[in-house]
């Protein structure tokens, strides 16, 4: 990829991301951390399917190296960090680690589910559950014991083509 392309592609990407911020910003869901961080996969996914073939091209070409480190990971880690805010769902006791590692971790699942759906691996109806699904999975370890049900609840199985969990059909 040649700088000027990587260039444009970091541009678009980050373009991308403050629309996603934008749109949760807008919408404002007043809850916990927990609601805010499962409500912004919505947003999130929904601005990548307004232009699904553009977004996989653009997301698809953040994966290969570049001359220069991105900030694309730091990009993502804030937009999580935004729905997370003050961590309240978060159980006390885990509230420092969460804040430490929880941004990163949901920033890398995420990073994942576009990696199967640029793959095709993910239908673009599947995009919204998939992630939902990660976020979840991320967020149950530390998850006040109260909101475990709500978090289990965003856990689906159908997120692939061909049955649950991408299995053959």
């Amino acid at each position: 990829m040649t700088s000027s392309k990587g260039t444009i592609t970091q541009a678009l990407s980050g373009w991308v991301i403050d629309r996603m911020e934008a749109r949760f910003r807008a919408e404002a869901p007043a809850d916990d951390a927990i609601y805010r961080t499962l409500e912004i996969r919505w947003t999130a996914t929904a601005c990548l399917l307004d232009h699904p073939v553009v977004f996989k091209a653009v997301v698809g070409s953040l994966g290969t190296a570049g001359p220069k480190p991105r900030v694309v990971r730091l990009r993502s880690r804030a937009l999580w960090e935004l729905a997370l805010g003050d961590l309240a769902g978060i159980s006390e006791d885990l509230r420092g680690r969460a804040r430490a590692i929880l941004t990163d971790q949901i920033a890398i699942t995420f990073s994942g589910c576009l990696s199967f759906w640029i793959a095709g691996e993910i239908a673009d109806e599947g995009l919204s559950s998939a992630v939902g699904t990660a976020t979840a999975t991320a967020l149950l370890g530390f998850t006040a014991p109260r909101h475990r049900e709500r978090v289990l609840a965003a856990m689906t199985l159908d997120a692939t083509p061909g049955g649950p969990a991408g299995g053959p059909e």
